[in-house]
């Protein structure tokens, strides 16, 4: 998925992981397995790779797509949170909402493309006793430990969807740490990451 993701990846290199995936695929041709597909963001190495698969093959991949889930081989995994959120904290989950200082806290790129923008505007003017921190770019944001804490002191979290799709690490983080997050997206991708119930 990432030499897909290049800027300009070289006919030879694409050529090349092509035929590698040919061949075990052969080598598989006639027993039924599953495929656990770590793909990129826009699902680019997909097309081709899931034409080559069998009609009996299943498929799961991270990040869901319309035209990709279409396909019904194809399940979608949730992203979920990083490690440090999975760490069992007494003291996290004992936070009632009544006691949280923050009415909703936003962290992360605002994006050109996307509702980012929009919901942070919005939250800024109407409830500016939020918290913001915008990064300038990508993975410039808070340190990671400062991210929970804020989140652990918030009521709400905007989670709109990320450059490409809805399924983001500040989704799942929110709720590991007690906050609603507050989704902007298609009621059709909402249901189909975070399910109708």
């Amino acid at each position: 998925g990432l030499l897909r993701l290049e800027r300009s990846p070289s006919p030879q290199r694409l050529h090349q992981q092509n035929q590698a995936r040919h061949q075990r695929i052969a080598a598989l041709a006639g027993q039924p397995f599953t495929l656990i597909h770590l793909s990129d963001e826009e699902g680019l190495d997909a097309d081709d790779l899931y034409a080559q698969l069998p009609a009996t093959c299943h498929i799961w991949r991270n990040f869901s797509y319309p035209r990709l889930i279409v396909d019904h081989r194809v399940r979608s995994f949730p992203i979920g949170p990083r490690d440090l959120f999975l760490v069992k904290d007494e003291f996290m989950a004992g936070i009632r909402a009544s006691n949280r200082p923050l009415p909703w806290t936003f962290m992360g790129t605002l994006w050109p493309s996307g509702s980012r923008t929009l919901a942070v505007s919005h939250f800024l003017r109407s409830l500016p006793q939020g918290f913001f921190y915008g990064g300038k770019s990508f993975g410039t944001g808070l340190p990671l430990e400062q991210y929970r804490q804020r989140l652990m002191q918030s009521v709400f979290a905007l989670a709109p969807e990320g450059d490409r799709h809805l399924d983001t690490f500040r989704l799942w983080e929110s709720l590991c740490c007690g906050c609603i997050p507050l989704v902007v997206d298609h009621a059709a991708s909402a249901e189909a990451l975070l399910g109708s119930g």
